[in-house]
């Protein structure tokens, strides 16, 4: 996801888990391998509404300001393109996840411990 495609792209999708990284962070480059998991996993689960969007930060400075991004790597979830929850994606707290996305009828926003479940170690 770009800033040029990134409304585009948007539409095609009712839910969105975007990250937000850049190619010089280390941390970013330890939770990619959990983030393409996360994207079998969603496949596997059939749901195919929800998207997995990368965008490099250095690359996209519009996306990154738009959602003030002041850490990496970090993960939004939005719904319906207009609802938007930020998580730090951080590798140190995925053990402890309650549910998963597949699972979960989320009456709140997720969390990254909802999305990240789908992910075991």
């Amino acid at each position: 996801m770009t800033d040029a495609n990134y409304a585009d792209l948007l539409a095609t999708r009712d839910e969105w888990i975007l990250d937000f990284y850049a190619t010089w962070c280390g941390a970013c480059q330890q939770f990619a391998p959990k983030l393409k998991l996360l994207s079998e996993r969603l496949a596997d689960a059939d749901m195919p509404h929800v998207g997995i969007a990368k965008i490099e930060i250095d690359a996209n400075p519009e996306l990154a300001a738009r959602f003030m991004i002041t850490r990496l790597p970090t993960l939004f979830y939005l719904r319906h393109n207009e609802s938007k929850y930020p998580s730090p994606a951080t590798l140190s707290g995925l053990d402890s996840m309650p549910t998963t996305l597949a699972t979960a009828q989320l009456k709140q926003p997720p969390t990254l411990c909802h999305i990240a479940r789908l992910v075991t170690y």
